[in-house]
């Protein structure tokens, strides 16, 4: 069973995807940048929810 071009393409494209994804996350987790990153999508979050709540 053979695959077409497109076919593996996607899956190079998709494994390439993860490892990149893999390695931005142990970028960020080394650095010790999680709180300043969970700080941040707290602050965007009550800002978000403040900006709905308006009339």
């Amino acid at each position: 069973m053979s695959l077409s071009k497109a076919q593996r393409s996607r899956g190079v494209a998709t494994v390439e995807y993860c490892i990149v994804c893999v390695l931005v996350m142990v970028g960020l987790f080394a650095s010790g940048a999680p709180t300043e990153l969970a700080d941040a999508f707290k602050a965007l979050f009550h800002a978000l929810t403040f900006s709905v709540s308006l009339p």
